[in-house]
């Protein structure tokens, strides 16, 4: 997630907290891993894109199950979860509309009051690993959460780390 600077930014470095979180202006998408690197579930995503915009519109993403690969039998792709259907589960986002920045700043803004969600999130951040860290505290919660805002590494690795998966 970006968002706009402060009018009091003046050239300084950014500390997160200190960004203007009430206004979205851009959101990256990350590809993911194919590999299992670590021992986590690969995974893929195809993307619903507007053809004249590039707006997103929905991710589709899928992971293979590393578990059940057994001398060197392929594990099959299986679903994971669609992006729209998961985090707009009520279908209040209008399907008309692109999955934007103020879409994820809601959803950050929803991880952070709601722990099974921002569970969820955690648990396909890594393809169902059954290596996924635990994010269940409220120190772990806020963390990701600052983490998902803050648009780099510099940034997200000054969330902190105390009871946090990073």
């Amino acid at each position: 997630m970006y968002y706009s600077y402060p009018p009091s930014h003046n050239g300084k470095e950014f500390v997160p907290g200190t960004y203007n979180t009430s206004k979205p202006i851009m959101v990256a998408y990350q590809s993911q891993s194919l590999t299992t690197l670590g021992g986590l579930n690969g995974g893929w995503r195809y993307y619903d894109v507007d053809a004249s915009t590039f707006e997103v519109f929905d991710t589709h993403n899928f992971y293979a199950n590393i578990s059940v690969a057994v001398n060197d039998t392929p594990a099959p792709w299986a679903p994971l979860y669609s992006a729209r259907s998961l985090y707009d589960p009520n279908g209040t986002w209008p399907s008309t509309a692109p999955l934007n920045a103020t879409f994820w700043d809601a959803v950050a803004t929803h991880m952070s009051t709601n722990l099974t969600l921002l569970e969820l999130y955690n648990l396909y951040e890594t393809r169902a690993s059954p290596l996924t860290p635990n994010c269940s505290t409220p120190a772990c919660q806020a963390q990701k959460v600052c983490y998902i805002r803050s648009g780099s590494t510099v940034q997200g690795m000054a969330c902190g780390s105390k009871n946090g998966p990073y």
